[in-house]
């Protein structure tokens, strides 16, 4: 009797031991992590801290490129850092060139008074010391590009169905049709001018950026 419990003991320490790591590797399978708050909250700092060590790295000269060629993932470069006079919006990873948007936008205005707009902001640089005034509205391809990344757009405003104009347009019967893109699903619109009114946002381009 004695023998017999002894085994039994046994196997019952051997079935707890061998189950732990099962345990470990389906958790692990099926993407559960054991993380703590107090975890969660460093990699919260961490990701704050990298967002401004970005901006302070462009403000002191560095190039978005560079930056990015140090490890620095796109997503923590676009849209959260301001550059030449607006948010990061894209980055050619080979040549280095790339987009700001203006942080501004104008709402249910027509395709020239939005060209017009474009053609005539002004902004000051960070540091005061410069303006930039060659803004314009972006092409069919950059604005697809921006509406994909509907960070842009702040919230309660990217889940409307609300259109961009383009600067893309072509000749119709006498007048010319324009490109809109609407920023909460990427449809695409070709519309006479004379009978549309959208949202307008401005964009610039840096260093040697190749027009998408």
């Amino acid at each position: 009797m004695r023998n017999l419990l002894l085994v039994l003991g046994l196997g019952l320490v051997l079935t707890s031991c061998e189950k732990e790591p099962l345990d470990d590797w389906a958790a692990g399978y099926s993407g559960e992590t054991n993380t703590t708050e107090e975890e969660e909250e460093e990699e919260e700092v961490s990701d704050v801290t990298l967002l401004s060590d970005v901006q302070l790295r462009l403000d002191t000269g560095e190039l978005p490129i560079d930056i990015y060629m140090s490890g620095v993932p796109l997503s923590t470069i676009y849209n959260k850092n301001i550059y030449k006079g607006g948010y990061i919006c894209y980055l050619d990873t080979v040549n280095g060139g790339g987009l700001v948007a203006h942080k501004g936008r104008l709402s249910n205005v027509s395709f020239n008074i939005a060209i017009q707009y474009a053609e005539e902001l002004v902004v000051m640089s960070r540091d005061s010391m410069f303006y930039y005034n060659d803004w314009r509205i972006p092409t069919r391809w950059e604005l697809l590009h921006l509406a994909k990344q509907r960070r842009l757009i702040n919230s309660g405003y990217s889940n409307s169905n609300f259109y961009f104009f383009s600067s893309t347009k072509y000749n119709y019967y006498g007048g010319y049709k324009v490109i809109s893109i609407s920023f909460m699903n990427a449809d695409i619109k070709e519309e006479l001018s004379s009978s549309v009114f959208y949202y307008a946002k401005a964009v610039r381009s840096f260093n040697n950026y190749i027009e998408l």
